[in-house]
Formats: structure tokens, sequence, C-alpha cells
């Protein structure tokens, strides 16, 4: 499903791209690095929009819904943050799971 109804500049591909991956899970600092590192400077530029209070008339003037463009970088913000939990959670099942192998083992 589309974030964004319109246009099809850089920012909107960039954004409509990094919607679709960050849906994905998680795990691997690896894996979300370059992505993440790609759409740096959209990010940074749509940062600096809302700071100067006209990220909802850009948005307006390219057609994009402006809430879910900041739910999208809001996200974007928190991935490093979404990751680490992920890991963590997968850590405890993991380490849960092993030891109760080993203790069966031994």
């Amino acid at each position: 499903m589309c974030l964004f109804c319109k246009k099809g500049t850089k920012e909107y591909k960039d954004l409509e791209s990094f919607g679709g991956f960050f849906c994905l899970r998680l795990y691997s600092r690896k894996f979300y690095l370059k992505p993440y590192n790609e759409f740096l400077d959209t990010y940074k530029e749509l940062s600096l929009l809302e700071e100067r209070n006209v990220l909802q008339s850009w948005c307006k003037s390219y057609k994009i819904d402006y809430k879910k463009l900041v739910q999208l970088l809001n996200k974007y913000k928190s991935v490093s943050e979404v990751v680490k939990e992920r890991n963590d959670e997968y850590l405890k099942k993991h380490l849960s799971l092993d030891k109760l192998y080993l203790v069966e083992v031994f």
C-alpha cells in the first residue's frame, strides 16, 4: 500500500522505498545501515522543512499526506532504537530456548 498518493519527485520515491524497507523485520545492523544512509539526505531535507514550518505547505503542493509523512519521518528517526529492541527480543528468546536445550542435553 502506498503511503503517498502523487508525484514522482526524488523525495517521494525515497520515502516510498524506505517505507517498504521499514516494514521488513530488521535484525542486522548490516542489513539496515545501507538503506538508512541512502535516505539520510532526504530525511535531513524534510526535517529542515519541518523545522522551518513549511513541510505542510510542501506536502500540499506535491499532494502528499502530511500526517503520514511525519509518521514516516519519526519511524526513520527511531529505526536504530527499533532494531536494538528487536535484537534484544531475539536474543532473549534464543537464550531461553538454548538454555532449555542445554539443560536437557546435560
